[in-house]
């Protein structure tokens, strides 16, 4: 069997609604199995017969609600343990906006992420993160003042012990410079 497929199928489970005859019935239940930018594979409640044009109506996180009508391609009974329809359908007529959310959607769930392993290879994501970009900036910033206090005090700290050390050797050229001198006792100089 040749794979025919263009589109890159994201799988995800989205909750969505469907009608059948172009609005003649009402709203069904049903969920989404993955999803690409020509069509969807879908679990209708009841089987679909394949040329039915339907409209699903998709509720993508972030994104919002899109209405996008399809015809069926290919619908089947599910056997085993999780009995139940699943249906394949092909987009054929969708709004300017709906398309741009559909897209929006893909797109955001096509990116690659990175793996546990690519980061233990010290291997960067494929995208940024805008908000620990701007997290790890602030940071930054703030570890760099940190340490401009911490040089700026030693600084002045080491240029206080110098001040120190300087009069006390000045101090202690005066005290040597005055050791030949007879020192003379306190009561000299109180006493007229």
């Amino acid at each position: 069997m040749q794979e025919r497929r263009v589109f890159v199928r994201i799988p995800v489970g989205i909750d969505l609604t469907y009608q059948v005859n172009e609005g003649l019935t009402p709203p069904r239940l049903g969920i989404s199995e993955d999803l690409s930018l020509g069509g969807m594979r879908f679990r209708p409640l009841e089987r679909l017969e394949a040329g039915q044009r339907i409209a699903v109506t998709l509720d993508f996180p972030k994104v919002g609600k899109a209405v996008l009508n399809g015809l069926v391609v290919w619908s089947r009974d599910l056997m085993g343990n999780s009995p139940g329809y699943q249906a394949g359908l092909r987009w054929d007529e969708i709004s300017p906006s709906d398309q741009t959310r559909l897209n929006a959607f893909i797109v955001e769930h096509a990116r690659p992420k990175a793996s546990p392993e690519a980061a233990a290879l010290g291997k960067a994501p494929a995208t940024l993160n805008w908000t620990r970009v701007a997290v790890l900036s602030a940071v930054s910033f703030l570890l760099w003042l940190a340490i401009a206090r911490v040089w700026t005090n030693e600084t002045r700290f080491r240029m206080e012990i110098d001040s120190l050390r300087l009069a006390n050797r000045v101090y202690e050229e005066l005290v040597s410079s005055l050791a030949g001198f007879p020192l003379r006792p306190l009561s000299d100089f109180t006493q007229p």
